[in-house]
């Protein structure tokens, strides 16, 4: 389900407004750098101070808050929730993009040194399950959108209404599954509250550095607004599949995904509304944008899908 998610997301993004988006080489390395080194290392952290007991249930949920910590950034909702933010989308598209691409190659190390044993975490297993899921539909997706166009651009909302029937399908699967193994090992309210603080922490702490960080490096405020976005938040159905391929002994695990993703979009909802309230920044600061049209809102991608978080 996930790679045919993948497949039609990627069909319905304009090939001109992805490559257009690829300019601003420093805002997007420190996207990698949030949501492939910060995220992580605050999940481990957070797995070792909420959950260090040795219990099969507490090691489940401790190594799930890892797990969806190093996963890459939602391919829809962080764009979405830019332009909402007046931030600059175009640069969120390029960032989600770049997270998912890369992730069969990044995900694997990560998870190899942050769970080591614990995980039984086997690289080489995640990097074609991730290669075959995410990388693979994504160029199909592109090929055949090269190849017609103009049905791409007429089907899109149809293809927006066929991924929400397909990550719905996805949260229900593992919703029921999380609720089987909930029940099975007597998970109590105080389990389920601390994954809440710990994903609650993860992303919130993320989203902040990235602020400060774009702030540090001279970043103007639309594109730090688009990196803080694409670097705290995690996609849901690659999370579970990651969760799943990883840590195939603690089912448990895919609960934190599922929390994780409820709680990005509720606080960076609140984020989202005050960033409203702030004028929007018309200058382009950031000296890698090489077109002023790349700094425009006005014109981000006009060909990005609008369905839910991917």
């Amino acid at each position: 389900m996930v790679g045919v998610l993948l497949f039609f997301s990627a069909f319905g993004l304009a090939t001109g407004d992805i490559l257009k988006a690829f300019t601003s080489v420093r805002s997007l390395l420190l996207i990698f750098a949030m949501g492939y080194i910060v995220a992580p290392l605050l999940g481990f952290i957070a797995m070792k101070t909420l959950f260090p007991g040795g219990g099969e249930l507490s090691a489940g949920l401790g190594m799930g808050v890892v797990v969806v910590a190093s996963a890459p950034s939602t391919l829809a909702s962080a764009v979405i929730w830019t332009r909402m933010g007046k931030g600059n989308d175009a640069l969120a598209l390029a960032g989600t993009i770049m997270m998912n691409v890369i992730a069969f190659i990044t995900v694997p190390p990560i998870l190899y040194v942050l769970l080591g044993r614990a995980g039984s975490v086997d690289m080489k297993n995640i990097a074609l399950s991730l290669l075959f899921s995410l990388l693979i539909p994504i160029i199909l997706g592109q090929m055949t959108r090269a190849l017609i166009s103009g049905l791409a651009t007429r089907s899109k909302p149809y293809i927006s209404v066929l991924n929400q029937c397909i990550i719905l399908l996805i949260i229900l699967a593992k919703a029921a599954n999380a609720a089987k193994e909930a029940n099975d090992r007597g998970l109590v309210f105080y389990s389920i509250l601390l994954v809440i603080v710990a994903v609650c922490f993860v992303h919130s702490i993320t989203l902040a550095l990235s602020v400060l960080g774009a702030k540090l490096i001279g970043i103007n405020i639309r594109d730090a607004k688009a990196v803080a976005l694409t670097g705290s938040q995690k996609t849901l159905p690659v999370g579970t599949l990651i969760a799943e391929t990883s840590l195939s002994g603690y089912p448990i695990a895919v609960l934190p995904v599922m929390f994780y993703h409820a709680s990005q979009l509720i606080i960076d909802s609140f984020i989202v509304d005050l960033w409203k309230l702030t004028p929007e920044e018309t200058t382009c600061t950031d000296a890698s944008h090489l077109q002023e049209a790349v700094c425009s809102s006005a014109d981000g991608p006009k060909d990005t899908a609008r369905g839910p978080d991917v």
